[in-house]
């Protein structure tokens, strides 16, 4: 994160901090400042100098400035006082550093062409694998759906036929049955002509009587 500070000078020319201010507002970021202990010093001197009036803005609102308060500009004077009686030059300068960097921000450091080069071509890269990935997993999914709708067609077609054939066999079965009853039906033996005649023929109509009865009759006689 890096806030903005903008500074005006109640006397023109004036310098404070290594940095020369005016009448003008003058915007300070942290590329204006060096590093560690010296950025820290130098924030510390011109936030606290009377002749200069500095006020602060976020870095979610660059636009909006507002007066550093008292307590703030007391908190930035002891820390570099603090940095620059530090036993540990190292240390010292890392503490400055992380402090300065968490009023005022850090400078991002410089890009190299080549590296940036590479990551670029390593994030194409990397996008175009996704993409290939992605693509083949929606081809896998197409073609597993197609197989599946086949196989589903293809079952449909085999219990249709087996349905198909089920039905002609007992069409079949129930024609033979049919054939058969009709042909059993007219081969069972009717009355024959001669037998149905002297069932259904009366006595004849002419007073004579049959040669059995005839027959009879004389032998009663004898």
């Amino acid at each position: 994160m890096t806030a903005l500070l903008r500074v005006v000078s109640a006397r023109s020319p004036y310098r404070r901090g290594g940095i020369e201010f005016g009448s003008l507002p003058l915007v300070l970021g942290p590329e204006h400042f060096e590093r560690g202990i010296a950025a820290l010093k130098a924030l510390a001197a011109i936030v606290a100098d009377p002749v200069l009036k500095v006020k602060v803005a976020d870095p979610d609102t660059p636009d909006v400035f507002r007066e550093l308060t008292e307590v703030e500009v007391e908190t930035i004077v002891a820390a570099a006082d603090a940095a620059a009686a530090h036993s540990d030059p190292d240390a010292a300068e890392e503490a400055a550093q992380a402090i300065f960097a968490g009023i005022v921000g850090e400078i991002a450091p410089p890009v190299d062409p080549e590296q940036q080069a590479h990551a670029e071509r390593l994030a194409a890269a990397m996008a175009a694998e996704k993409a290939d990935a992605a693509r083949l997993a929606a081809e896998k999914q197409a073609a597993d759906a197609k197989a599946e709708e086949e196989r589903a067609a293809a079952a449909k077609d085999e219990e249709q036929r087996l349905a198909d054939q089920a039905a002609a066999a007992t069409a079949k079965e129930t024609a033979a049955a049919t054939a058969a009853a009709e042909q059993a039906s007219k081969g069972e033996p009717a009355p024959s002509a001669a037998k149905a005649e002297a069932v259904a023929k009366p006595a004849s109509s002419s007073g004579r009587k049959p040669k059995a009865d005839a027959a009879n009759t004389k032998a009663a006689k004898g």
